[in-house]
């Protein structure tokens, strides 16, 4: 898989926004991403040294519009917590 493909946004909430402080940085992967995968596409894109690595999967919740069913799409969300003092700037 592509480095450059791996990382398909950020995800910004408040928990996440707060979690940056403690170095901890939110992402959505390509939904099949390992935790290697994910450290070396995060350590290559922003130069920084991964820790940890936590993935999950996001089921998407089932909606309804005008009474037409539909269903928001899956996600695999990344936290990754990077070694102390690092940070990335970027964001």
């Amino acid at each position: 898989m592509d480095v450059w493909s791996i990382i398909e946004g950020r995800r910004i909430t408040e928990k996440s926004t707060r979690d940056r402080e403690e170095g901890k940085y939110v992402f959505i992967v390509h939904r099949k991403a390992t935790k290697a995968d994910v450290r070396k596409a995060v350590e290559k894109t922003f130069k920084v040294q991964v820790e940890k690595v936590n993935i999950m999967n996001i089921r998407g919740k089932r909606k309804v519009f005008h009474n037409i069913p539909g269903k928001r799409p899956d996600i695999r969300k990344a936290i990754v917590t990077l070694k102390q003092g690092q940070e990335i700037k970027d964001l």
